[in-house]
């Protein structure tokens, strides 16, 4: 289910206050009360969320099961609304469009090791042609046109020792990146294909098992792969896992604290993403101050404290944030750029400022066309959503439809 309330002019996240269980919720703004009573079945309250999107406090809640209800709050009349026909044949195009996208990826990605298998056959060489080629370059003789056909061809792919699951061609050919979540391009920006995302988080899941059971959690090669692991989670959402690791029964928090402060650090760095991803905002902003506390400040904890405090409605210490960011980008700080530019932009759109909000996000979208060119990555489809809300916002809605 999902569910709009309109915001009142000139209230934020601090007026709003939601409160989801199992089997009821409360929701009320302003201390007005929108929506109390029981469900007509059961949600999963730790996936269930709300946030401000465009003037609407949006509540996202979802079932516990398939089951099916007559409504949503117990006693309420259930009236269907105009085009539910069209809203279930959009969801079933979008599921096939998914489906099509994940099959395409599949095939990119067979090509490309189709691709990276051929340049590893040489061509057959005599046994005295690299000498001769050593003694042409000795003596500055032009090489033969058929020496030169041999040295552009595209090496084997070596490894380099010490960057696990990077692998690189010596004449810089297309290749999996870092992550292992996709081919690189030029720059060595990878991008994104689910197949092999979810072949990397098993990949930890397994590395966690097994160093959890022979060497105990508190090892720190145990920690590592659960870090490790939590990056993989952290990025497709696998919210309540992260949170069961570090706050449930095995208290992940408490181990890490007391096997040192450079995995406290990590601990308190993944709950706040975590959090922040649950929209708790609040608790997500107090466990970056404290961050900040341990590491100091810099650039990316700023863009961080930047979202954070716009999600909360505070958008003036928002903007504060991104621009004292963007200003320590220029004195040589690291941090992306990108990032702080559409943060920025959103924070404008939020203020009213629609024309400074659709040029900053203009501004990200070229950043990130240029950064992952040449590869899949999610970010420029969200660069383009937020572009296209606010042109909406201008008015020019034929313009936001084509972006």
């Amino acid at each position: 289910f999902l569910l709009r309330v309109e915001l009142p002019a000139g209230m934020g996240g601090k007026q709003v206050c939601s409160n989801i269980l199992h089997r009821s919720m409360t929701l009320a703004i302003g201390g007005k009360s929108i929506i109390k009573g029981k469900f007509c079945g059961m949600v999963d309250a730790d996936e269930c969320t709300w946030s401000i999107e465009d003037g609407f406090v949006e509540v996202i809640l979802i079932k516990s099961n398939a089951s099916w209800w007559p409504g949503l709050i117990e006693g309420e009349v259930y009236v269907p609304g105009v085009g539910n026909e069209d809203r279930k044949k959009k969801k079933r195009q979008q599921q096939q469009q998914t489906v099509k996208k994940e099959a395409e990826g599949k095939r990119t990605q067979k090509q490309e090791l189709t691709q990276v298998r051929a340049t590893q056959k040489r061509p057959a060489r005599s046994h005295n042609a690299p000498k001769q080629q050593r003694t042409a370059e000795r003596i500055g003789v032009t090489k033969a046109p058929q020496q030169q056909q041999q040295q552009q061809q595209p090496q084997k792919m070596k490894k380099k020792k010490n960057q696990e699951d990077r692998y690189v061609t010596s004449t810089g050919g297309t290749v999996f990146g870092k992550k292992g979540h996709g081919v690189t391009n030029d720059k060595g920006n990878e991008g994104e294909i689910i197949t092999n995302i979810l072949q990397i988080e098993a990949k930890w899941q397994a590395a966690f098992d097994e160093s959890k059971k022979r060497l105990g959690l508190d090892h720190p090669a145990t920690l590592e792969a659960a870090f490790q692991l939590m990056d993989q989670w952290i990025g497709n959402y696998r919210l309540s896992r992260i949170d069961n690791l570090l706050k449930g029964p095995e208290n992940l928090m408490a181990v890490s604290k007391k096997a040192g402060k450079q995995f406290y650090i990590r601990a308190v760095q993944m709950l706040a993403f975590c959090r922040w991803k649950q929209f708790r905002f609040r608790e997500s902003l107090n466990l970056f101050y404290e961050f900040q506390d341990l590491v100091g400040k810099s650039a990316i904890l700023l863009e961080n404290m930047g979202h954070t405090h716009n999600s909360l409605g505070e958008t003036e210490k928002a903007e504060q944030c991104f621009e004292e960011a963007l200003d320590r980008l220029s004195k040589g700080d690291k941090g992306n750029k990108g990032g702080l530019l559409m943060g920025l932009g959103v924070v404008k759109k939020g203020r009213g400022d629609f024309k400074g909000s659709a040029r900053l996000l203009y501004q990200a979208l070229k950043f990130y066309s240029g950064e992952y060119k040449g590869v899949m990555h999610s970010i420029i489809g969200k660069c383009h959503s937020a572009i296209g809300r606010s042109l909406e916002a201008l008015g020019g809605c034929m313009r936001a439809q084509n972006t």
